[in-house]
């Protein structure tokens, strides 16, 4: 693993200080042996002493740096996993093999209404209605790309409510282990708008007469029951002025459910 420029750190002022302190203190002892004439004993001694006091000062000075490397690491840590533990988009971490969870933050734990330590015990298929389990798996075992939008699912809470969300992914690594990390989105007001939406669209057709023409009165759009009752098909009507009803061969029945 190659070390940053920050890495060296440590190491260079070890070093610093092992070269200053070998020569200072060799000066300093040449200096008392000629000014107080020591003896070999007296000189073995100090130099002894010279090297324990080098030994714990070095042992200080390492734990110092140390310690605030270490710091320093944890705050930038607990900074990374505060921007995900208060991220407002539910997200979820999961293991690519056992598909356990193994990490969630609150968003996920209040849209699913698990506690997040329940969450982070859980299987990707307890988050999903059984219907969608046979899906999930043949979905992961195509999910090769590094980032992945996986589009709608429908998934249910802890009290087997429905919804629907947009799921986005990333591959990544969590203690050592390769993982995915989720955003589920919740979209259930979306696609249940438009599900009304089709629904009444539906009704209409069946139900009314429907006919969109332009400013010059061409028809431009008809439905089905319009089709039933003028007798032409959709392609006879689009493009043909609304006067073609006019022919004489429609009852005075099919102008009053018009109009």
């Amino acid at each position: 693993m190659k070390l940053e420029e920050k890495d060296w750190t440590i190491p260079l002022i070890y070093l610093l200080a092992g070269i200053i302190w070998i020569g200072l203190s060799d000066e300093l002892l040449f200096f008392l042996s000629d000014k107080f004439e020591l003896s070999s004993n007296s000189l073995n001694t100090i130099s002894q002493w010279k090297g324990f006091f080098y030994v714990a000062l070095t042992t200080f000075l390492l734990y110092f740096l140390i310690k605030r490397k270490t710091r320093s690491i944890e705050l930038v840590k607990n900074d990374f996993r505060r921007l995900f533990d208060d991220n407002p988009n539910p997200m979820y971490i999961f293991d690519i093999k056992t598909q356990a969870i193994l990490l969630a933050n609150k968003a996920a734990s209040s849209q699913y209404g698990y506690s997040i330590k329940e969450m982070n015990s859980l299987h990707l298929n307890d988050i999903r209605p059984a219907s969608e389990i046979t899906k999930l798996q043949l979905h992961l075992k195509e999910l090769n790309e590094e980032f992945a939008d996986s589009g709608e699912w429908l998934h249910q809470d802890k009290f087997r409510n429905y919804f629907y969300v947009n799921t986005y992914s990333h591959k990544s690594f969590y203690k050592g282990s390769e993982c995915r990390i989720v955003n589920a989105i919740n979209i259930n007001k979306k696609v249940l708008a438009e599900l009304e939406r089709e629904n009444f669209e539906k009704a209409l057709d069946k139900a009314a007469l429907v006919s969109i023409t332009s400013i010059n009165g061409n028809i431009q759009e008809v439905n089905h029951e319009f089709c039933r009752v003028s007798g032409y098909n959709k392609n006879e009507l689009i493009g043909q002025p609304i006067e073609v009803l006019e022919s004489g061969h429609h009852s005075p029945r099919l102008w009053n459910d018009m109009w």
